[in-house]
């Protein structure tokens, strides 16, 4: 994220709400490039405290953690589907391939 394209993101952000006739408080944590330069019309930016990532990230962690064990299940569900196709493993190998998070056999 840089600044251009967060201040991008939230003059967007202002005119659909403005467009919708609503106003917002949008929180956001202080990242160097969280700099709102401006006073947006229909979008009140605050900021949450300083060191709460600290405090969040475990649970971003237990989140992160559960998506991969999800996506490695999946993997293997595949996987040992398709095993039974091959007659040798190095012929099995070269036929797996990972294409946008999906594991392939062909």
């Amino acid at each position: 994220m840089t600044t251009a394209v967060f201040e991008d993101r939230l003059n967007q952000l202002n005119e659909t709400v403005k467009k919708k006739k609503r106003r917002i408080i949008l929180f956001i944590d202080n990242a160097t490039s969280h700099v709102v330069s401006k006073k947006l019309s229909n979008v009140h930016v605050k900021f949450l405290p300083p060191h709460l990532t600290s405090e969040l990230q475990p649970l971003d962690q237990r989140i992160i953690q559960a998506m991969k064990a999800n996506y490695r299940k999946s993997m293997l569900h595949s996987l040992l589907a398709a095993i039974g196709k091959f007659n040798t493993a190095t012929e099995f190998a070269k036929s797996v391939t990972v294409i946008l998070g999906h594991v392939c056999v062909s």
